[in-house]
């Protein structure tokens, strides 16, 4: 026998181990990792404990598609969220971060596809097997994408509040009693006025039912508690936007006002504006965002705030996706995430 012969074996060169370098650590034949990995044939269980050590102790990593013939799974979440320039960029990082998070938890990585293709981006994913399942945000009114992703049959969780879900989970952050529970702090705090800073056109969030419920709820609850209410809608995005309507906001900014705004974008207008216009949140209006914590509370004036609670909902989204993954046969999941107390900071005043 030579030299060569008696040297033991090494591991790959390559960079990375492989099922080769497994293999000789476990002192089986390769085919017999392939057969543990696939379980396209019986491996007695002490051979598949010495493969998973050496697997450990490689640090190896089973490919794609060998563990999708192991598991029937790609392990894999198809993320479906439309992103343009009038997008929130400052909004949505959170929702994405935690979903991908959230999966990388249970062992599944994500997709993220932003193209504004509508139902055909479900058919061409569902048709590739490249994902388990689907998360779709920002359902809209009759949103075409609920039919196809029901037809298609794949698990989908939709993020919003649809007219028709189909059948399909979903789950969204309930803005209409955010909307209530502010309207109610700043009629306890002796407001005579409220003025709800509407969506822009481009944003797309005013062909939402939840954003539909949100004004509603407002309106409702502002009759109910005796107090003046009204929606401006800029005309465009940016605080050249909020000025065209400046006049229509802050009309009644010497009679106890509160202002509300939603997401960060809409925050950072208005706040410019009152700045520009020499007025101060927490001592002449009230300036009351649903925005996140973090958001709030890196304003240059505190917010007073109600959280759309990103981390909540997102993990939740991900948790209904893979139940129904596991199991196909469970009931239909609707979950809604309702907010927390109000935060109250800086911007706010009490006439009380």
């Amino acid at each position: 026998m030579s030299t060569a012969d008696k040297q033991p074996r090494r591991r790959s060169t390559r960079g990375h181990a492989t099922s080769k370098d497994v293999a000789a650590l476990a002192g089986v034949a390769q085919s017999t990792v392939s057969y543990a990995l696939t379980g396209s044939r019986p491996v007695s269980k002490e051979a598949r404990a010495r493969i998973e050590a050496a697997m450990k102790q490689l640090n190896y990593h089973p490919n794609s598609s060998a563990r999708t013939l192991r598991t029937s799974r790609t392990q894999l979440i198809g993320l479906i969220e439309q992103i343009d320039v009038d997008s929130d960029g400052v909004g949505i990082p959170p929702y994405l971060s935690t979903i991908v998070s959230e999966a990388r938890k249970h062992d599944y990585d994500v997709i993220l596809n932003t193209m504004q293709e509508g139902p055909d981006t479900l058919r061409r994913l569902a048709g590739r097997a490249v994902c388990d399942g689907f998360i779709i945000m920002d359902i809209k009114h009759a949103d075409p994408r609920i039919p196809v992703a029901q037809a298609i049959g794949m698990p989908t969780v939709l993020f919003g509040m649809p007219d028709d879900a189909c059948g399909l989970d979903y789950t969204y952050f309930d803005y209409a009693a955010a909307a209530e529970a502010i309207v109610d702090a700043m009629a306890d705090a002796g407001h005579h006025h409220v003025v709800l800073v509407g969506e822009t056109p481009q944003s797309g969030f005013g062909k939402f039912r939840i954003y539909e419920e949100y004004v509603s709820r407002a309106r409702e609850r502002a009759a109910k508690r005796g107090m003046r209410f009204k929606v401006v809608n800029p005309p465009t995005g940016g605080v050249a936007g909020v000025e065209r309507v400046a006049s229509a906001l802050l009309s009644d900014c010497d009679d106890r006002l509160a202002l509300i705004t939603r997401g960060p974008l809409a925050t950072d207008w208005m706040s410019r504006l009152l700045e520009k216009n020499g007025i101060l949140p927490g001592k002449d209006v009230s300036l009351v965002g649903v925005v996140d914590d973090h958001t709030a509370t890196s304003a240059k004036i505190t917010l007073t705030n109600v959280s759309p609670r990103p981390q909540a909902v997102s993990r939740l989204a991900v948790e209904m996706l893979l139940a129904r993954i596991d199991d196909p046969s469970i009931e239909q999941q609707v979950k809604p995430v309702y907010p927390q107390a109000i935060s109250f900071r800086d911007s706010s005043v009490d006439w009380e």
